[in-house]
């Protein structure tokens, strides 16, 4: 049966369409398609989920109970039957940031109806709606009882059942970017702004105009290039920077960076150049910064929505002290200062560095 539920759908009934209160906007209409795979096609947006994905991946997961860890059930060591815990969350992180939605099909139970085991769903294979005030799922055309889907939502608008991804509210800017290098690579690599200009004292044929350019192209295109010599009354006038150039630049730095807003991640970290200049300091507090309000709330959300699946009083936790993790030097003196203060003891201490007790 869950292989029949994750085989996608050919068709979506009206039926399981969302409401329009809650309906998707339509795609754009102009040149330039909106959907993940073109959005993950913009460098920027996939360096920007990857980054988020990748780091929310390798952060330990584990369970407590009113502030004490568990042994790792294995639901949280290992989710999905043949992925990695680190595979499993960069996935599932991955529907959160461009979806706005996780859905997982809940598999094996222990003996006690504890779910063991989850499998992620595609986003697009499922439909949602609500009914009599119960939530309603359908996979891939089969119907889904509640309580076998671990469905963890992102920006989520009052009264709406299902959340919204940045293919929902940021179309118009995704499409600009999409559009914006586009056209920069056919200029590049098309030809359609040429490097220089061959300029003729005498009145030339076109097809002189075409040898000219030939040859002239021959000679300087060699491995050994060696300075180009020009007879006739041809001389040979490099073409500038134009501030058309200087626009088509600023322009997509601007969609650039409108990206790196989007997904809430500093722009120096997925290689885009700022205005700015960076000091250590200012990097250190971007990064903090980053960990605090664009990491920190999809941790929750996922943890919280583990937790429902745990039994009563257990929690999902993420470590984030490797996140957070000061220099060796800042460590140690706020152990001390821990240790001296009575809060701390050594075994705790131990624990906090990963060292074997």
């Amino acid at each position: 049966m869950i292989g029949n539920l994750l085989k996608r759908s050919e068709t979506r009934a009206d039926a399981w369409q969302l409401p329009q209160r809650t309906a998707m906007p339509q795609p754009l209409t102009g040149p330039m398609s909106v959907s993940r795979d073109t959005l993950l096609s913009y460098v920027v947006a996939q360096r920007c989920v990857q980054m988020i994905s990748d780091q929310i991946g390798s952060l330990p997961l584990y369970a407590t109970r009113n502030g004490d860890r568990l042994a790792t059930p294995a639901l949280l060591a290992e989710p999905e039957t043949g992925r990695t815990r680190s595979e499993f969350l960069a996935a599932a992180t991955v529907s959160l940031l461009i979806d706005g939605n996780m859905y997982a099909l809940i598999g094996r139970r222990d003996s006690m109806g504890f779910p063991q085991t989850v499998m992620l769903l595609d986003p697009e294979a499922v439909f949602v709606r609500l009914v009599d005030g119960r939530i309603d799922y359908k996979v891939a055309g089969r119907s889904v009882d509640a309580s076998d889907i671990l469905h963890i939502r992102g920006f989520t608008l009052p009264g709406h059942i299902v959340g919204r991804g940045p293919l929902s509210y940021n179309r118009q800017s995704i499409g600009a970017a999409l559009a914006g290098d586009q056209y920069a690579a056919n200029m590049f690599t098309d030809g359609a702004l040429p490097d220089g200009v061959l300029h003729s004292e005498n009145e030339i044929t076109s097809d002189q105009a075409a040898a000219l350019k030939s040859a002239f192209i021959a000679g300087i295109g060699g491995r050994q290039r060696g300075p180009a010599v020009l007879s006739g009354g041809v001389k040979y006038s490099a073409l500038e920077y134009s501030s058309a150039d200087q626009e088509l630049l600023d322009s997509r730095r601007f969609s650039q960076l409108q990206i790196c807003s989007m997904f809430g991640v500093p722009p120096h970290l997925v290689g885009v150049p700022s205005q700015d200049s960076k000091t250590y300091s200012s990097v250190t507090q971007d990064s903090q910064a980053f960990v605090s309000f664009t990491l920190r709330p999809w941790l929750t959300r996922l943890e919280e929505g583990f937790s429902t699946l745990l039994p009563r009083g257990q929690r999902a936790r993420f470590n984030l002290d490797a996140l957070l993790r000061a220099s060796t030097m800042e460590r140690y003196q706020a152990h001390a200062a821990g240790i001296a203060a009575g809060f701390l003891t050594i075994e705790e201490v131990r624990r906090l560095e990963e060292l074997d007790t």
